[in-house]
């Protein structure tokens, strides 16, 4: 299915820590290449950060700057080209 073939293509991600009162950092590790595009979301569904960047390598590694916004559960997207993937992350 599309949902087993996006995890193969984007093998490693690792998001941490979570939980996490500041920054969240991320590492991707895998071929996908182009526009990277990273959303946050509340609990309920609301965006309340985007980011735009050109993915050019494997591996690639960043932060997302969580510490103005309330204690709770977010939903991390990662997206490049037709592929996607989001992980959980938890702001204290």
């Amino acid at each position: 299915t599309g949902v087993d073939n996006d995890l193969v293509q984007w093998g490693k991600l690792k998001l941490y820590p979570i939980p996490s009162s500041e920054d969240l950092d991320y590492i991707l590790n895998n071929r996908l290449v182009g526009n990277l595009s990273i959303t946050l979301t509340d609990a309920t569904g609301k965006i309340v950060q985007e980011i735009e960047m050109i993915k050019s390598t494997q591996e690639y590694s960043g932060s997302i700057d969580i510490s103005q916004y309330p204690s709770g559960i977010y939903f991390v997207k990662f997206s490049i080209e037709n592929s996607s993937i989001t992980k959980r992350a938890i702001k204290n």
